[in-house]
């Protein structure tokens, strides 16, 4: 029994079914039912619940949705992702690489009990640029997009009337000239809000993100489209003492760290 399904109104989409184990650092296999036999399969990675005395504590990160590529062709940038405070979910949209496909896979993940719904990003690789902006052109639910190594000016055209104003980011390799020429292109139609990293080489798509380890970091600032502000318990927490770490992640800026040490009087229940 799924206590998430239960809950949800009738014809809702439902919840990612988890297919493997329990959270870990390594992602687990989730798939999300399209309606008439069709699913798709993903990957979710987050961060595990805090453990303490009174029992677990789950945080509702912002969420990250990537496309455009198979579950093993990411690499490590979704860990790398979901290490910096993001819950991530790595969709392979084969099966139905369309709108409603996306925005349902978008709102199912958002009802996750690790994903905050009012932070909700999604990174398109490739030919999965185009889907990430034409899906989040049709649904709200999306803040932000990063399109890496796009190609179809066409499509991503047509989305960006109804994307804007949300910010966008989009980064290509120099040599990849189709995606290059699409990227300065979809920059100069969208206007403000919009930024393009340009990188050496000849790297598309995924190759690019995996050969450019500063794009993750990069991703994570361009896509903190409002100040987000993450409390975690050190997991060294005492009942006396309790440690909070915060990141304080802005667009544009590096995240800022630091550490605020609060007495409490009796127990955590006082929390």
């Amino acid at each position: 029994n799924n206590p998430e399904a239960a809950a949800l109104p009738p014809q809702s989409d439902m919840p990612p079914l988890m297919l493997e184990g329990e959270v870990d650092m390594a992602g687990r296999t989730v798939q999300i039912a399209l309606g008439e036999g069709q699913f798709l399969t993903g990957r979710m990675y987050e961060n595990p619940p805090l453990i303490l005395e009174q029992g677990e504590i789950v945080s509702r990160l912002p969420g990250l949705l990537l496309v455009g590529a198979s579950l093993d062709a990411w690499g490590d940038l979704p860990d790398r992702l979901r290490d910096v405070g993001y819950t991530v979910m790595a969709v392979d949209f084969s099966p139905a690489a369309n709108v409603n496909a996306f925005t349902t896979a978008l709102h199912v993940f958002s009802q996750s009990s690790t994903v905050n719904p009012g932070l909700m990003g999604t990174i398109g690789t490739g030919q999965g640029a185009s889907l990430a902006l034409a899906g989040c052109a049709a649904d709200p639910l999306c803040d932000a997009a990063a399109l890496i190594g796009p190609l179809d000016a066409e499509t991503l055209f047509a989305g960006l009337p109804a994307y804007s104003p949300r910010p966008l980011f989009l980064a290509a390799s120099r040599d990849d000239t189709t995606a290059l020429e699409t990227a300065q292109a979809v920059q100069q139609a969208a206007g403000d809000g919009t930024h393009l990293e340009i990188y050496e080489g000849g790297a598309s798509g995924l190759q690019l993100a995996a050969s450019q380890p500063a794009l993750a970091d990069l991703l994570v600032n361009e896509l903190n489209v409002r100040n987000i502000t993450v409390a975690q318990l050190d997991r060294s927490s005492t009942g006396e003492r309790v440690g909070f770490s915060l990141a304080l992640a802005q667009t544009g800026q590096n995240v800022q760290e630091s550490t605020l040490l609060l007495e409490i009087e009796a127990s955590m229940d006082t929390l």
